[in-house]
């Protein structure tokens, strides 16, 4: 009986001293704790342990252990979240459509704006970004500007008609900006006529340039024809226009003057003996205008 004892212990003591062993050759390890169950640990929470215990995982490539959707190489939804961990919020979020554009966490419709380097609020139409319904600092919707480095260059600009630049962007250098404006036609004193009278200065006319190179003229009379030709900034201006019982002509030619804003030159008015054409000339009269908004 005794032997039988001395043989259990013996068994019993080589089981302990054989776990014991392979205890000592455990080799314990770094485990990250991964609360959201996503498959990445997080840094901050670590174990060190022979297994993986449950709720951790062997790496701590997570960034926000808190939520599920949140790791690397994940899919990047507009959501106002940094999904992939790359440090960019929402950058092309694969749930907005087609024509639409991730703003503050939600898709909306996508507007192209303009570059607006020189702030005068014409765009670049070279220069272009597709935001949402915020503009971008220093971009807007117009795209019509033609030297976006200069805030005097615009189609709103008024050309200046000597500095070899498109000031109003309309394609055309130096050219006069005449069209769309109400003008006035100013006789001087000093007018004579070859019948030995003078019309003197009178009130001004009103008139307008019209795009087909014609004018409005409202001087007395029945306007039947006219015409006006730009070059540079010298204006020649043609009219005829009958009364009930004479036919006259205008021939006028002008050069502009930027500082005044006006023309100034000398006209030459002649009357006729009837309504045809080739009526006889009763008189001719000419001397100063200027011509003025």
């Amino acid at each position: 009986m005794k032997t039988i004892y001395s043989a259990t212990l013996l068994i019993i003591g080589l089981f302990f001293i054989h776990s014991c062993s392979e205890d000592d050759n455990c080799t314990e390890q770094t485990w990250y704790r991964d609360a959201d169950g996503d498959g990445f640990g997080d840094s901050n929470n670590a174990i060190q342990s022979c297994t993986m215990p449950i709720g951790y995982v062997d790496n701590d490539n997570d960034f926000d252990d808190n939520n599920s959707s949140a790791y690397p190489d994940a899919i990047e939804v507009c959501n106002g979240i940094d999904d992939n961990g790359d440090g960019t919020i929402d950058e092309n979020p694969t749930d907005c459509g087609s024509g639409q554009v991730c703003e503050n966490g939600s898709c909306v419709t996508a507007i192209t704006y303009y570059k607006d380097s020189d702030g005068d609020s014409f765009g670049n139409p070279n220069d272009s970004i597709v935001a949402g319904t915020t503009a971008p600092l220093n971009y807007v919707i117009d795209n019509t500007d033609c030297n976006d480095q200069d805030a005097s260059i615009n189609p709103d600009a008024v050309e200046n008609i000597s500095d070899g630049v498109d000031n109003n962007c309309n394609g055309d250098v130096d050219e006069l900006d005449i069209l769309g404006k109400k003008w006035f036609f100013q006789r001087h004193e000093s007018t004579s006529c070859s019948n030995g009278g003078s019309l003197g200065g009178g009130a001004p006319y009103e008139f307008s340039f019209l795009e087909d190179n014609t004018v409005d003229f409202t001087e007395p009379g029945s306007l039947t024809s006219s015409s006006y030709t730009i070059t540079e900034n010298n204006l020649t201006l043609e009219m005829i226009y009958t009364t009930q019982v004479r036919r006259y002509k205008f021939v006028g030619t002008y050069t502009y003057s930027e500082n005044n804003q006006n023309f100034t030159g000398t006209f030459i008015y002649y009357s006729y003996e009837g309504l045809e054409p080739d009526a006889e000339i009763l008189s001719s009269c000419e001397g100063p205008t200027d011509i003025f908004q």
